[in-house]
C-alpha cells in the first residue's frame, strides 16, 4: 500500500467487539456499534458523492468501501492503490479522482 497507511477493517472491528461470545460486558457495546455502523455507512455513502480523493483513502483504509474489502466480490486492490496514490501524492485537493466514482460503493 502506498505511503505504508494503516488500514482497519472497521465492519470486523465493531462486529468482534459486540461478539456475544465474549465478557457480559461486550453486550452492552452492541447498540454504540451498531450506531456507529449505520453512522459510517451514511458517511461513505457522502464520501462517494463528493469523490474527494482524501477522504476515498480513508474510506478505503476503513474498509467502507467494497473495492477496499478482500472478502467482497468487488474487492479491487489496484484501484485502491490508485485512489492512494491520487490522495497521497502531490496531487491539488481540488483534483477528482479519475476512477469512475459508480466503481466505489460503500460495504
Amino acid at each position: 500500500m502506498h505511503g505504508q497507511k494503516w488500514k482497519v477493517d472497521l465492519h470486523k472491528f465493531l462486529k468482534d467487539a459486540v461478539s456475544t461470545q465474549g465478557p457480559p460486558e461486550s453486550i452492552q457495546l452492541a447498540d454504540p456499534a451498531m450506531s456507529i455502523a449505520a453512522i459510517m455507512l451514511e458517511l461513505a455513502e457522502r464520501c462517494v458523492q463528493l469523490n474527494d480523493p482524501k477522504l476515498n483513502a480513508l474510506m478505503c483504509r476503513l474498509i467502507l468501501y467494497q473495492i477496499a474489502d478482500p472478502n467482497h466480490p468487488d474487492y479491487d486492490p489496484e484501484l485502491c492503490e490508485t485512489i492512494y496514490k491520487k490522495a497521497y501524492s502531490n496531487y491539488g485537493a481540488t483534483e477528482s479522482l479519475n476512477a469512475n466514482p459508480r466503481h466505489i460503493t460503500p460495504s
